[in-house]
């Protein structure tokens, strides 16, 4: 027995075991027909390549003789290593005959360089029955070495997915490197099964070449084939093989079993954290995006529009820009196990479709319903597929296909003052029709200085019944405003208060009184700047911890061109605590500024109260140059409780602790110490001169 048959031989228990899977045979199986089945081997060559070994079994049924014709078709047409064709291209056996009692041959490929240039790639033969009629049969050659396919979404095999489902289908390459190892198409069927997933009926077969993606394949009621909703205790399969480009088919078919169920819906997303706008009284100082939708102008930088109480604002102007994203829920997101975020700056591209309880069910968002005004929003160029429909109350909305980027956000420009409202829905596989999302917002008029009334008091103090008791700050400073700057309003600053808010004010009062706290007012820098850029009017009231916050301000120089802090090194507070060096005893006025004596008749402060005398404020030095309005009143030497030394008296005198300072296009006056701690009397006169130095300035450049 020569080494081929001898191998045959040995190979005939594997060809009867690939060939067990009856819905891949080819032709009509009856008792007398032959099976096609295919094997394969690799053999390592000692000089580094290897040998490819192709197998081609005619499994016949009976016991009868048949005799057999073989034509192979190799990626080299006519290329054939050991054999001999005929001009139809059937292999021609001793005596010239094309008919052979061989079931089984072999054709070998050597790989050059580690990779094939040749191979079989599909197979027809003639079967003669002892009757003498021919039958002929023909196939790719199969392969679960040389290329196969997994499934990489859905992944809950057995699980519950809706009417609508993009199925992902990647190749594996084997192995065996020849070109054209990459799919060419998938094929694919749907099956259905009982409550034991026992097949009940089989599918047809069909072919991923005319989807826009070979390897995404989307099913849903409305397909072919279609997916139905199964009945308690049934399932769906979903078949799949691969076709590669060199012709060769994945021998057993993959498979994935699940439950279609009605029920699911989307859900529409409009994404806040990118939705932002740009324009002369709308940006920021701060970088906020690696890759801003609007680029940065002479202003600043876009950032997000002002939420307050759930509508969203900004000051409009001619060159404003709105950038609005919208998408659904699942679009973005981390997965690690499960889905955790929804923000498209804090993750990636999950596109994956969670319903309202963020379950998974396997579809794809094919479509968006746009709104805008009460109005289908207008067509833009880049929208793929736009049409107009109605939804059930008549309601008419543009329908554009979920393509790209572009089908997903929109950049308004010269939008009228006043309220808007964008609305989206988004249509999934199955056709279904998210509920309405909808992202209100107001673009406000800018106020011009003349037309701006009364004070705004933004409270930055943490209620501390020790160091700033809520209820005497909050009467303090409603007690020592000027009466003739009406209406006065305090907010809190950790409300959200945006430049529009600001904007309706001829002057704001920030109080960061309490010494225990750093300030938050930095949080409304944006706001303050816009409001600042354009006539408005600061009054900052604060303690040692104004240094720290200048330092924050002037990472977008803040500080220096708004506040007139060029040298934050110049800079001190008087004491690390508020026990050590609680000197500062009064502000001595300037420039017919009174003077304002800490109050100690009434102090809510054990410690100043203990220690007559406050260490936690700002220190200016003189070399700052800035138009002072107050000097340090540290005590004496002879002070009669906790007195300096000479050499502190002399050096904390020397210091300024409240100036003005006006840019051209605002006014700010600082006091380095905390307003709520000193004479009542004393501030309201120190403000009063303050408020009317705001004013005078407005007359003087014929804004009143």
């Amino acid at each position: 027995m020569s080494k081929l048959e001898r191998l045959l031989v040995l190979l005939v228990p594997l060809f009867l075991f690939i060939s067990c899977d009856s819905r891949r045979t080819v032709g009509p199986v009856t008792t007398e027909t032959p099976n096609l089945v295919f094997a394969e081997e690799k053999i390592d060559l000692d000089d580094g390549n290897f040998r490819f070994r192709q197998f081609i079994s005619l499994e016949s049924p009976s016991p009868e003789i048949y005799s057999y014709a073989y034509r192979i078709n190799t990626l080299q047409e006519g290329v054939l290593p050991g054999f001999h064709t005929d001009d139809a291209g059937w292999i021609l056996w001793p005596g010239g005959d094309i008919w052979t009692e061989k079931a089984q041959i072999s054709i070998d490929f050597d790989s050059v360089n580690g990779s094939l240039a040749n191979l079989v790639c599909s197979v027809s033969t003639r079967v003669k029955y002892p009757d003498a009629h021919i039958e002929e049969l023909s196939s790719a050659f199969k392969s679960n070495r040389f290329i196969g396919s997994t499934l990489t979404s859905p992944t809950d095999y057995g699980g519950t997915y809706s009417s609508g489902i993009e199925f992902i289908l990647l190749e594996q390459i084997g192995d065996i490197f020849v070109d054209g190892n990459y799919a060419h198409h998938f094929m694919y069927r749907i099956n259905q099964l009982d409550s034991n997933q026992n097949v009940v009926s089989e599918g047809n077969w069909f072919n991923s070449i005319e989807c826009p993606d070979i390897r995404k394949i989307h099913l849903s009621q409305y397909s072919a084939p279609a997916l139905i909703v199964n009945e308690d205790n049934s399932y769906t399969e979903f078949e799949y093989y691969v076709v590669s480009r060199a012709g060769i088919e994945q021998q057993d078919a993959g498979s994935f079993i699940f439950r279609v169920v009605a029920g699911f819906r989307p859900v529409a997303m409009v994404y806040p954290q990118t939705t932002i706008g740009l324009g002369s009284y709308h940006y920021s100082s701060w970088t906020s995006y690696d890759n801003p939708p609007l680029p940065a102008n002479s202003h600043g930088y876009p950032r997000q529009l002002w939420n307050v109480d759930g509508v969203h604002e900004a000051i409009n102007s001619t060159d404003f820009k709105l950038h609005i994203n919208w998408g659904y829920n699942g679009q973005y997101g981390i997965l690690q196990g499960h889905y955790v975020t929804n923000n498209p700056l804090d993750g990636w591209e999950a596109n994956i479709v969670l319903n309202e309880n963020n379950i998974d069910y396997g579809s794809r968002i094919v479509a968006f319903w746009l709104r805008f005004d009460g109005d289908p929003f207008p067509i833009q160029d880049c929208y793929f597929g736009p049409e107009f429909r109605d939804d059930p109350y008549g309601n008419t909305w543009l329908r554009i296909i979920n393509l790209n980027k572009l089908s997903r956000s929109h950049i308004f420009e010269n939008l009228d003052d006043g309220s808007h409202l964008f609305e989206v829905m988004v249509e999934d596989l199955q056709g279904e029709l998210s509920d309405i999302c909808r992202y209100e917002f107001n673009l406000a008029h800018l106020i011009s200085p003349q037309a701006r009334d009364g004070i705004l008091i933004v409270d930055d103090d943490t209620h501390n019944s020790s160091v700033s008791p809520d209820g005497i700050v909050d009467n303090f400073y409603d007690t020592v405003v000027p009466n003739n700057f009406e209406p006065v309003l305090t907010v809190d600053s950790d409300q959200v208060i945006s430049a529009v808010a600001f904007m309706n004010y001829e002057a704001v009062l920030i109080h960061a009184d309490n010494p225990t706290q750093n300030p938050n007012f930095v949080d409304h820098l944006d706001a303050l700047n816009i409001y600042l850029n354009n006539m408005g009017n600061l009054i900052l009231s604060g303690t040692h911890h104004l240094i720290s916050s200048y330092v924050e301000m002037e990472a977008v120089n803040f500080a220096s061109e708004q506040l007139g802090i060029n040298n934050i090194n110049l800079l001190e507070s008087m004491g690390a605590s508020p026990i050590l060096n609680a000197y500062f005893i009064e502000a001595q006025g300037l420039q017919e500024f009174v003077d304002i004596p800490l109050n100690l008749d009434t102090a809510f402060n054990p410690i100043v109260e203990f220690r007559e005398g406050l260490s936690s404020i700002t220190l200016f030095d003189p070399a700052l140059n800035l138009d002072w309005i107050y000097s340090c009143g540290c005590k004496p030497v002879d002070y009669e409780n906790f007195p300096p030394t000479q050499e502190q008296y002399d050096y904390f005198s020397s210091k300024y602790v409240a100036y003005r300072y006006n840019s051209g296009h605002s006014s700010v006056a600082v006091f380095g110490f905390p307003l709520s701690y000193m004479d009542s009397d004393t501030v309201s006169s120190a403000l009063a001169m303050v408020f009317e130095d705001f004013r005078a300035g407005q007359y003087a450049q014929g804004r009143r």
